[in-house]
C-alpha cells in the first residue's frame, strides 16, 4: 500500500464556511475554486481509484486561517470546523483517507494549544501550523515603547535618526530592536545591516550591552569629530554611544557601567561641533587640547609644558 502524507483538502462544512466569510478572496482564492479535487469528495476519491494500492492523509490547504479571521475566537472556531470535518471524513472514507491533520494556529496560541490536544485525541495523526502568522513575528508586541535619536554628522548633509524600541520582560526594560534611517543613500546598504545585525542580537536576549562597546570601539581612518563637548572617532561609534544613552536611560544599564568621559575645566575653550581632533601622543585620545597656553591631554594629564 502507498500512502501519500501530505495531501490538501478542505472539509465539506469548512468549504462553505471560506464561501462565506471569504467569497471574493482573490488569487490563492480564485485558484482554490478552479479545482474541484481540492473541495469536492466524489472527485478526490476518483483520484485516489486510479491508482493501485494508494491512500491519502488529508490536510488543511492554503489559505492561512489567518489570512481572513478576524478575531481569535474566529480562528479558534475555523479550526474546530476543519478537524471535526476531517474527524467525520476519514471515519466515512476510511480506505480512500486512513488518517489527517488537524489544523491549528499559532495567532491563538493558548486556543491553538487546546485544539492541537483535542484533535489528536480525536485521532490526528499530526498537527499543521502556519508559522508565518500574519506576517508578525509572535515574539514581537503589536506595540513597542521607544525613542528616536537625532546625529548630525560632519561628512554627511543629512542627519543620521536612530529609533530604538523596547520590550519589557520579567518587569526590566529592555531594547529589543533599532532602525537606522537617513536620507543620505551612501549610507543605506550599511545602515540597513546595521539595524538587522543589533536588531537579531537584541531579540535574542541576554546581556546584550557589548554591542555598544564594540561600535564605541570603531575608528575611521578618515577622522571622527567633536560632539558634547568630546571626540567620537567615527559616525558607528556615535550610534554606539546613542545606544548607549538610551540604555542607560531606561535602567538597562547604569550610569556606573559607563566608561568615564574626560571633563574640561570651566575655562577651556572645546574645539567647535564637527570639528576634527588632536591625539595625544601618550595614551592615544583624541582629547589633546590647548589649556593655558600648553597643549594638554585631559583622558591621561600629560603636558607638553611638563
Amino acid at each position: 500500500m502507498r500512502i501519500d502524507a501530505y495531501t490538501h483538502f478542505f472539509p465539506k462544512k469548512f468549504f462553505d464556511k471560506l464561501n462565506e466569510v471569504a467569497g471574493d478572496y482573490k488569487d490563492m482564492g480564485k485558484r482554490i475554486r478552479s479545482l474541484p479535487a481540492l473541495f469536492d469528495i466524489d472527485v478526490r476519491k476518483k483520484i485516489v481509484d486510479g491508482h493501485k494500492d494508494y491512500q491519502q492523509i488529508l490536510s488543511y490547504p492554503q489559505p492561512p486561517i489567518e489570512k481572513f479571521a478576524k478575531s481569535p475566537a474566529d480562528i479558534d472556531e475555523f479550526c474546530k470546523i476543519i478537524n471535526d470535518g476531517f474527524v467525520e471524513l476519514c471515519a466515512k472514507e476510511k480506505d480512500h483517507f486512513p488518517g489527517w491533520v488537524a489544523q491549528v494556529s499559532l495567532a491563538a496560541r493558548d486556543a491553538g494549544v487546546a485544539e492541537a490536544e483535542r484533535a489528536l485525541k480525536n485521532g490526528a495523526l499530526g498537527v499543521q501550523i502556519y508559522t508565518n502568522v500574519a506576517g508578525k513575528p509572535l515574539d514581537r508586541p503589536e506595540a513597542l515603547l521607544g525613542r528616536t535619536y537625532k546625529i548630525k554628522w560632519l561628512e554627511s548633509d543629512h542627519a543620521f535618526y536612530i529609533t530604538i524600541n523596547d520590550v519589557e520582560k520579567d518587569g526590566r526594560r529592555r531594547p529589543f530592536e533599532v532602525f537606522i534611517n537617513s536620507k543620505n543613500m551612501e549610507a543605506y546598504a550599511w545602515a540597513l545591516a546595521l539595524t538587522r545585525m543589533i536588531s537579531a542580537v537584541f531579540r535574542r536576549g541576554g546581556d546584550v550591552s557589548f554591542v555598544v562597546d564594540e561600535l564605541k570601539a570603531i575608528f575611521d581612518p578618515r577622522g571622527g569629530q567633536w560632539m558634547g563637548g568630546r571626540y567620537v572617532p567615527s559616525l558607528l561609534a556615535a550610534i554606539g554611544e546613542v545606544i548607549e544613552r538610551h540604555m542607560v536611560e531606561i535602567g538597562f544599564l547604569s550610569a556606573r557601567d559607563l566608561r568615564p568621559t574626560p571633563i574640561a575645566p570651566a575655562t577651556l575653550q572645546l574645539p567647535r561641533e564637527g570639528a576634527p581632533a588632536n591625539f595625544c601622543p601618550r595614551c592615544g585620545e583624541a582629547s589633546f587640547v590647548k589649556l593655558e597656553g600648553c597643549d594638554s591631554c585631559l583622558s591621561c594629564g600629560y603636558s607638553k609644558c611638563g
